[in-house]
């Protein structure tokens, strides 16, 4: 299967969640991003926690310039744009698009792939992404990704990359999330298989890029996906 082919699957999947009924309320945005059920079900509670860790990870502060890649209806966007920021999103899903725009009308929204932002360089002063790369096509589309993410990052900005599905617990992460209910639509397309990292693919990135990592696992407690992923986070100092 195709790199294009994959993407319009994925694409048709989140086009139809953000049609459904919603009053934008944050609970009704994390469940149109699809954390409604099985392994990746987020309660709100869960959800700002995890909104936490993206504010202490990047250092948010007054006067930053924020984008988020993959944003879908804007649902980790609207906790963090209660830090006095500039908030902007990217999503292939127009639908999503929509609603984050209405969700938050003061950020700005463009539809768009993850490896072609469409901002100049050095735009952002953080740049995040939460529980995306798990579906692209393989590791060549990531690594697209990661650039675009670097290109439009200032020099001294940061990328966080949340949620990430480890190699090394592919096995026991798979048997979890089918018994949590996480399984494949009828038919079983290939193309809904989850993508996995090893830790060493964002190693290799930060040296080719002259940044520096920090790895760690995901710890947010009654996430059912948590045990089996991890956390990105690649910066410059100048």
């Amino acid at each position: 299967m195709g790199k294009d082919e994959h993407l319009e699957i994925w694409r048709e999947v989140w086009e139809r969640k953000g049609k459904e009924p919603c009053d934008k309320k944050l609970a009704d945005l994390i469940r149109l991003d699809g954390f409604d059920k099985g392994a990746g079900k987020m309660t709100e509670e869960i959800w700002l926690r995890t909104a936490g860790v993206i504010r202490k990870e990047l250092e948010l502060q007054k006067g930053d310039h924020l984008l988020e890649v993959g944003c879908g209806s804007g649902a980790m966007l609207l906790p963090l744009s209660k830090v006095n920021i500039q908030i902007a999103g990217i999503d292939y899903s127009e639908s999503l698009i929509k609603v984050a725009q209405t969700a938050i009308p003061d950020a700005t929204f463009k539809v768009a792939e993850a490896r072609s932002i469409p901002f100049a360089d050095g735009t952002f002063s953080k740049v995040f992404l939460h529980s995306v790369f798990q579906y692209f096509s393989d590791l060549e589309y990531a690594e697209e990704v990661l650039r675009e993410m670097r290109r439009v990052l200032q020099v001294t900005g940061k990328i966080l990359i949340m949620d990430v599905p480890d190699t090394a617990k592919k096995e026991t992460s798979e048997s979890e999330r089918l018994q949590a209910g996480s399984t494949p639509p009828p038919g079983g397309n290939s193309a809904y298989t989850h993508l996995y990292y090893d830790k060493s693919f964002f190693e290799d990135f930060a040296k080719t890029e002259n940044m520096k990592v920090k790895i760690f696992d995901q710890n947010i407690k009654e996430y059912g996906n948590s045990p089996f992923r991890f956390n990105v986070l690649l910066w410059r100092d100048k």
